[in-house]
């Protein structure tokens, strides 16, 4: 009977009855996740023609570039970050190839997913939705998705670049360079080139300044008060 008792205390703890399983809670907290990752389409309503339109903010860009000077650097920074650092896995030095060694190639492993997902969001930026040539003017989720992110993930990857950097200069020291000094250079060069493009990158994302206009959701209220407002009477 004690026993029954003492392991019944935690599922009490948990807001649980003893013997029930947890797969509901399971159930809820991944119902819940995916909830928060589409709560943008509640900025999305339909209008009296039928069609669906976005109601929620927006943030413009205040910055001294034009909409499409902004969107150029971010390509050219994201393609330069993008090409440095998949430029790597084209080349044949003996840290690279079939001689390579765990400590070299996990790096490297995980600075290519970081400088995808840095790319990814940065995308989001250049996307045309909710902006037009000369201004830049973002929807609230593609300004989370690109703007919000860019700081994180570019720190992401040039702290993973870094680490090859160190990687490869400590292969080096073990095995030397194994008859081939320029290519074993050139790796190394090229993730100091990586590290720098996502400073740049994340210095640049952070220097746009934006502010937050929640004009269009207004204007939308208030076309729908005059659709649903009686028409006066004579």
């Amino acid at each position: 009977m004690w026993f029954y008792a003492y392991s019944a205390i935690p599922d009490a703890e948990c807001g649980t009855l003893p013997g029930q399983n947890h797969t509901g809670l399971l159930q809820m907290a991944e119902k819940k996740k995916r909830s928060k990752r589409r709560s943008y389409l509640n900025d999305f309503h339909q209008d009296v023609t039928g069609e669906f339109r976005y109601t929620g903010k927006h943030h413009l860009y205040a910055g001294e570039y034009s909409g499409k000077k902004v969107r150029l650097l971010t390509a050219l920074l994201t393609a330069a970050l993008v090409l440095a650092a998949a430029g790597v896995g084209f080349i044949p030095a003996p840290s690279m190839t079939e001689q390579g060694v765990f400590y070299v190639l996990l790096p490297y492993i995980g600075e290519l997913i970081a400088v995808f997902v840095t790319a990814w969001a940065s995308l989001m930026l250049l996307r045309p939705v909710g902006s037009d040539g000369e201004k830049l003017r973002l929807r609230a989720y593609t300004f989370e998705r690109s703007i919000g992110r860019l700081p994180h993930r570019t720190v992401i990857a040039a702290v993973l670049a870094g680490a090859c950097v160190i990687a490869n200069v400590v292969f080096i020291c073990i095995r030397g360079f194994e008859g081939k000094p320029v290519m074993s250079i050139a790796v190394i060069l090229l993730h100091i080139a990586a590290g720098a493009f996502a400073i740049l990158l994340k210095r640049f994302a952070a220097s746009l300044e934006f502010t937050e206009d929640g004009g269009e959701a207004d204007a939308f209220r208030e076309s729908e008060e005059i659709e649903n407002d009686p028409a006066p009477e004579e």
